[in-house]
């Protein structure tokens, strides 16, 4: 691997080093009005696991942004779960509810990795999908709402160290690059 290779993975934690304080200072409510917190907060789930993936993405030179849009898309559509569970297009009514819906579980973590990777009939697919959503839970659960991990049962993960969500983002970024080596 020649030095070059490494410049879009060092470009990628760069990334991450400014967008988990932003993702973490978005969550705590400190400003602006709930509705551009609720914008920035779904878009930055889209953001994080795309650049936490980025060395499989931008591999062997050029850039698959296929992946580059499967990381984006199944983090920030999975807060779409808010607008049908809630039965609102209201922003403010979506991220003002109580308990996070069912599109939050665990269930739809793997269900929804499962379903990428077989509809792809790639398994790198499924695995980068099922990372995002994953992300995705793993982030919301670190603030006082908290998730329904295992949806429909009451039980709700609350209140998880942010520190394990950086830990899980950045274990992804690092598989993604050992994969990009070894491919």
């Amino acid at each position: 691997m020649g030095r070059m290779d490494w410049m879009p993975p060092i470009a990628a934690f760069g990334a991450l080093a400014v967008l988990l304080p932003a993702q973490y200072m978005n969550s705590r409510r400190i400003w602006a009005p709930i509705e551009a917190r609720a914008m920035a907060d779904t878009t930055l789930h889209g953001i994080v696991p795309a650049v936490a993936s980025a060395p499989l993405w931008l591999r062997g030179g050029s850039a698959d942004l296929r992946l580059l849009l499967l990381a984006f898309l199944c983090g920030f559509l999975l807060d779409m779960d808010h607008l049908i569970a809630f039965r609102s297009l209201s922003l403010k009514t979506c991220s003002t509810q109580e308990r996070r819906p069912f599109g939050h579980g665990l269930a739809a973590v793997i269900l929804g990795g499962v379903a990428v990777g077989f509809a792809s009939g790639s398994v790198l697919w499924g695995a980068l999908a099922g990372f995002a959503f994953a992300s995705h839970v793993l982030f919301d659960a670190t603030d006082g709402s908290g998730v329904p991990l295992f949806y429909p049962h009451r039980w709700i993960l609350r209140r998880t160290p942010y520190a394990v969500y950086v830990l899980f983002v950045l274990t992804g970024f690092v598989l993604s690059a050992f994969a990009t080596i070894s491919a």
